[in-house]
């Protein structure tokens, strides 16, 4: 579970494209996995996850981003929580979001 009161927003390691009415992230600056190839790994969000996406546009607490989920899609608080978890430690993995400076 991630800190209610931490604040995040997008970060500057990654390059967001709309394609095929898909968003897609694509981290730069990480070594490829596969050296033989190297390929890189890009993320497709989904409806929900494109919603956060939005939503980080500025600097968010957990608690924001679960209550425009639960507005959004009509989902319990625990649903909400549970997806805003799962998604912030996702995008905090592959770099594509940071905790904010602000503290306003």
């Amino acid at each position: 579970m991630t800190d209610a009161r931490m604040r995040y927003v997008r970060s500057q390691k990654v390059v967001v494209r709309r394609v095929a009415g898909e968003t897609i992230l694509v981290p730069f600056g990480v070594a490829s996995t596969d050296l033989v190839t190297r390929t890189a790994e890009f993320f497709v969000l989904n409806a929900s996850a494109e919603q956060l996406w939005e939503s980080l546009a500025t600097a968010s607490d957990r608690t924001t981003l679960a209550r425009n989920l639960m507005d959004a899609y009509a989902v319990s608080a625990e649903r909400a929580e549970a997806d805003v978890d799962a998604f912030v430690h996702s995008l905090l993995e592959i770099g594509a979001i940071e905790p904010s400076e602000s503290r306003d």
